[in-house]
């Protein structure tokens, strides 16, 4: 269906209604987030560049490891534990350098800084550049928080 869209889309605009975020990436040029309304439009690039994130994702098996990750996230500046996953943190591009992260994360650093322990080397982590899924979430939630209260009316009957 995918290679249908891209030869009869070719010079025209066509707009496709889909959850999936993986079908949005590989077929859309632009974007739209809709929840009532349209909270924002945009090439996936731009609408990425809004939240200049990393995603780092812990495989956490035991709370013993879960905690060990919160310890080592609380190490750099501006990480904060992503909304949805508890193993999921979510680290401020402008902050940290991806160098330094993944320094910081396999253990390896300087003589000088004791604060990173060899035992958080064996923590099995991914990081990754925040993607379209979680800017969606990210935009629907901030609308959720945003979202006025609906007008109640009075004198309405409904039957």
């Amino acid at each position: 269906m995918w290679k249908t869209l891209r030869r009869v889309s070719a010079g025209k605009a066509v707009v496709i209604t889909t959850h999936s975020m993986e079908e949005a990436s590989a077929l859309a040029s632009k974007v739209g987030i809709l929840s009532g309304r349209m909270l924002a439009v945009g090439t996936m690039q731009s609408l990425v560049s809004h939240f200049p994130t990393y995603e780092v994702h812990f495989t956490a098996r035991t709370p013993a490891e879960a905690a060990r990750a919160q310890e080592l996230m609380e190490r750099f500046p501006g990480a904060k534990q992503a909304d949805d996953v508890a193993t999921r943190y979510e680290v401020p591009i402008g902050q940290t350098s991806l160098a330094t992260l993944f320094k910081m994360l396999s253990g390896k650093t300087d003589k000088e800084d004791d604060n990173i322990q060899e035992a958080d080397a064996d923590l099995e982590y991914t990081v990754e550049r925040l993607g379209l899924e979680s800017v969606f979430l990210k935009v629907i939630r901030e609308h959720e928080r945003t979202k006025p209260e609906p007008v109640k009316r009075s004198g309405w009957k409904w039957w």
